[in-house]
């Protein structure tokens, strides 16, 4: 994972990683409160592994700036950006 920051983070902050890319079934629920893709049920608590797992740092991202998403999964012809207003 990459992050950068742009004004000391004021102005961007952009964190690049080399996941799996968003699927486009899950876009519009990528920035809903409690929304994630790591835990299929409640089994799956035991072996997260990430401290990205509750669903809460993309919602809440959007509720205090302009958010942008660039996602690409294997597959797909190109990358998808996505713009989310501070309701996610």
């Amino acid at each position: 994972m990459d992050v950068r920051l742009k004004g000391y983070g004021l102005e961007a902050i952009e964190v690049n990683d080399n996941g799996r890319g968003v699927d486009k079934d899950n876009y519009e629920a990528l920035t809903m409160k409690h929304a994630t893709s790591k835990i299929r049920e409640f089994s799956d608590l035991g072996t997260v592994t990430s401290f990205g797992f509750r669903g809460e740092a993309l919602s809440s991202l959007c509720a205090i700036s302009s958010l942008c998403v660039t996602t690409q999964c294997a597959g797909d012809p190109c990358a998808t950006e996505l713009q989310y207003d501070r309701n996610g």
